[in-house]
Parts: C-alpha cells; sequence; structure tokens
C-alpha cells in the first residue's frame, strides 16, 4: 500500500465525517488521530499506512450512533469494510485494520495486533491535548460552540469550562477520571505512546486543578 492508497480513502471518508453534527467527534478529530497514529507508527517500526488507514475510519459508527445511540467502534466495522474494499484492500492487512476500528474504544485490549494499539494510543493523544479539552466541554459538557481558530484554544476553555462544569458536573468529572486513568492504570499500549502522552497527562492534570480541584 502506498500514498494513492491513503489519498482515495480520505477522499471517501471525509464527506461522512462531515455528516456527524457533533464536532467532537468529526473531521477535525479524525485529522489528529491520522496524524498521531503516523508519528507513532513511524516511531514503532511499523507500517504507517495500515494505522492511517485505521484512523481514518475509526470513528464511522460516530454517523449511527447519533441516530441510534449503540457503540459506535461496532457501528464502524461495517462501513470499514466497505470502504477497503472500494480502494482494493483485502486479506491480512484489511483484517489488521478491522480489528483496529472494532476494538478503539474498548476499556482494555489484550490482543498482539500493533495497529490496533498504535491507533487506541493515537486516539488518546488527541484526548488529552488542548483540542482534546475542547472536545470534552463540547461534548461532555454539552455546550454549543463552534470550532475556534488554533490561537483561541486556550483561551476558549477558559471562558467555557466553567459553563460545561455548570451544565453537566458529573459528566466532566467522569471524563476527566477516564483520561487520568489511562495513565494511573498503565493503559498506553507502546512504548512510543508512553513517551509522546506523558506531557498530555500532565496538561489534562493541570486543567483539572485550575477549574475542579
Amino acid at each position: 500500500m502506498n500514498s494513492d492508497v491513503l489519498i482515495k480513502v480520505r477522499k471517501l471518508v471525509k464527506p461522512e465525517y462531515k455528516k456527524i453534527k457533533n464536532w467532537a467527534h468529526g473531521w477535525e478529530h479524525i485529522v489528529h488521530v491520522v496524524k498521531f497514529s503516523k508519528k507513532l507508527a513511524e516511531m514503532e517500526n511499523y507500517d504507517s499506512v495500515i494505522c492511517e488507514i485505521a484512523a481514518y475510519c475509526h470513528d464511522l459508527g460516530r454517523i449511527e450512533e447519533e441516530k441510534i445511540h449503540t457503540e459506535h467502534a461496532a457501528l464502524s466495522v461495517k462501513p470499514t469494510k466497505e470502504i477497503l474494499e472500494k480502494v482494493g484492500i483485502r486479506g491480512e492487512k484489511a483484517d489488521l485494520i478491522i480489528e483496529a476500528v472494532a476494538v478503539h474504544s474498548q476499556k482494555d485490549y489484550f490482543g498482539e495486533n500493533k495497529a490496533a494499539k498504535i491507533l487506541r494510543d493515537a486516539d488518546k493523544k488527541d484526548c488529552l491535548s488542548v483540542f482534546g479539552i475542547l472536545r470534552m466541554i463540547r461534548f461532555d459538557g454539552d455546550v454549543e460552540f463552534n470550532i475556534p481558530k488554533e490561537k483561541d484554544w486556550d483561551k476558549t476553555i477558559k471562558e467555557l469550562m466553567p459553563v460545561a462544569l455548570k451544565n453537566s458536573r458529573q459528566e466532566i468529572l467522569n471524563s476527566f477520571k477516564r483520561r487520568l486513568e489511562w495513565l494511573e492504570e498503565n493503559r498506553i499500549e507502546t512504548e512510543s505512546g508512553k513517551k509522546l502522552l506523558k506531557p498530555c497527562f500532565d496538561y489534562v492534570l493541570k486543567i483539572k486543578k485550575e477549574f475542579v480541584d
């Protein structure tokens, strides 16, 4: 597989993510997870194209989830298979991508699929970023706002986190708890992920102390 396949996959999935009403799980999130998946794959000396394709497909089930409220990872498998068929990816590589998508949001993963481990770590990386805190405010805090320009991300967090806590305090607390448990319970699954995500946990802890503790 090469970059041509990635371009085809990107063109197929982008219009689908634009259908998601809540941007917290939309195209911008996907772009970040693809970038982090590529970086982690390179650090782990693993096939980055497999990881990037899995990242492009991992949240396709969010479209259906918004309608029927069923776990999105399972819902992402069918559209992922359809995308892979359209671009001609079959056999072992397709199996690796499909499994990565299917397990990406499980609390624990005990398999040996490196693509799955990388996707899970890359997805966590976006949750632990500045953009991830904005996503928390939008999704868990149920605060309606458009994605601000990157230079305004910190300012927006300071303005809207108190609103999110007022709207959905327990959901926000649970969201912080889930993120910090990834470190406390040693649930980062690649050695490169442990290196890459350590500063991110420090950032999330800083935000929690500033607004919650």
